[in-house]
């Protein structure tokens, strides 16, 4: 295993294993509380919740792979980061259907006080919860900072590996500078140069070059970062759906105005919307990068990457 230390991996497993059975026990509830309001609010936020649960078993196993190695580790992520985001499209899709027919029939949400009140404490525990696990995988995600200079390990997953984070670390402290000899090469006056361990300095015979991560650190921060993200992006969504299905609630409860009657469809159709908005994307970077993935070493592709990545603009 190159890339993360086996400890790093095996903690965040675990934040996946405790953060999951939540999210699987509390879109049980949710959608429960909806069934008996009747709320299309609450089922599409419990559908997303129930796929977010599905979400987090898909990172376990991905997790499991990368831990384990091999060479086809890298493509689990990637793959599953797209199965999830397929599994909340297909779901919320109903969902939006069964909340735009709503608009033109009466009112399907009883406004009895008990309901109300269980309407009101999912919402505030969908909002605790998913903001909780947004804050502890927040830091395993897409993130750009400097690497650290250590002598005995490589960068970790969180440290992502850049061009800007290989020159942040050397402005920081690890010195390094490269030099250019027909296909350079890179050195450090730091006692291990942290971007010697993961990096190639491919470079003219002018000394002019682009600093590129190794191919199985790069494959491994890939398949970590599309997994952790779609599960991230799909957190944040939570949140926003609670905070929808508490002003709806409110509505519902509390509105007097003629159009309060439809605020569970509206709230519905808005939370299947944004899901939308914000999932295909991700989709289609996972489709993207699946199609122009290539596994020769940057050394030997003879410049294919960089063509491909030209012609895709």
């Amino acid at each position: 295993m190159t890339g993360e230390h086996p400890v790093h991996g095996i903690h965040i497993s675990h934040q996946l294993w405790f953060f999951g059975g939540l999210t699987l026990a509390f879109s049980i509830s949710e959608m429960v509380v909806g069934a008996q309001m009747n709320s299309i609010t609450l089922l599409s936020d419990g559908f997303h919740n129930l796929a977010d649960a599905g979400t987090y078993g898909i990172a376990i196993i991905t997790n499991r792979a990368q831990l384990a190695g091999g060479a086809e580790s890298h493509r689990v992520g990637v793959m599953g980061g797209m199965a999830t985001c397929t599994t909340t499209l297909t779901l919320t899709f109903f969902a939006g259907l069964e909340a735009f027919q709503r608009l033109f029939v009466n009112p399907h949400t009883k406004e009895l006080a008990h309901i109300g009140t269980a309407y009101f404490v999912v919402a505030a525990l969908g909002i605790a919860l998913n903001g909780a696990a947004m804050f502890a995988l927040g830091g395993h995600g897409h993130s750009h900072g400097g690497l650290p200079c250590h002598a005995d390990q490589p960068p970790s997953v969180e440290d992502a590996l850049t061009v800007e984070g290989c020159a942040d670390a050397a402005h920081d402290g690890c010195h390094g500078h490269g030099h250019g000899h027909g296909h350079g090469h890179a050195h450090g006056h730091a006692k291990k140069d942290c971007c010697e361990q993961e990096s190639l300095y491919q470079g003219s015979s002018t000394g002019s070059g682009r600093l590129q991560t190794s191919p199985s650190f790069q494959e491994e921060q890939l398949q970590r970062d599309m997994n952790i993200y779609a599960l991230w992006l799909h957190t944040a969504q939570d949140v926003l759906g609670s905070i929808i299905v508490l002003i709806c609630g409110l509505i519902v409860q509390f509105g007097g105005f003629p159009g309060a009657r439809h605020a569970d469809s509206v709230g519905g159709l808005i939370i299947c919307t944004l899901v939308w908005i914000t999932t295909v994307p991700v989709w289609v970077d996972g489709v993207r990068e699946l199609s122009r993935r290539h596994y020769l070493p940057f050394s030997h592709d003879g410049g294919l990457g960089k063509r491909y990545d030209a012609a895709m603009g």
